[in-house]
């Protein structure tokens, strides 16, 4: 993709109004997309294609629903999601996630737009029904094996 295509596609971006329903369903959409990535095996060998910064930003998303059990039952610690979702998808462990995260989160004067927003308009405005191969490279494993409904979780998210 050239560049004056991607600043036009990261205006358009910028100019779409997403409503509070359609962030809240499109991050439904993303947990749910998100969740098979947790039980994938590495050796599977599908690969992050994305930044550290937004694998993290999904975690987190996965993190704050509460819903998500490690092995013995307990509720998964963020660090506890991170290590698994990177060490499935290839991606090394950043010594601190919990800073990326927070500084991600409060992005300014950046071009790039919070990742909610750019998976949104992926859903939406671009209709893709699984805007989190965007990020993947599935080499074995087909895209379809991810169930994105977004009615499978609704937990009030």
């Amino acid at each position: 993709m050239n560049l004056n295509k991607y600043t036009n596609t990261m205006n358009n971006l910028h100019n779409t109004t997403l409503t509070k329903e359609r962030l809240n369903e499109a991050k439904k959409h993303l947990i749910n997309a998100f969740l098979p990535l947790l039980d994938l095996s590495p050796n599977q060998q599908t690969r992050w294609m994305g930044t550290k910064t937004d694998l993290l930003e999904m975690t987190h998303l996965v993190y704050e629903t509460g819903e998500i059990k490690d092995e013995m039952g307990r509720p998964a610690t963020f660090l506890w999601l991170v290590r698994r979702v990177c060490n499935n998808l290839h991606v090394s462990v950043p010594c601190n996630p919990n800073t990326l995260v927070s500084k991600a989160m409060q992005r300014k004067n950046v071009q790039q737009a919070p990742l909610l927003e750019r998976y949104s308009w992926q859903l939406f405005n671009r209709n893709n029904p699984e805007p989190l191969n965007c990020w993947l490279n599935w080499a074995a494993n087909p895209k379809s094996s991810l169930n994105t409904s977004p009615q499978k979780l609704d937990n009030g998210i």
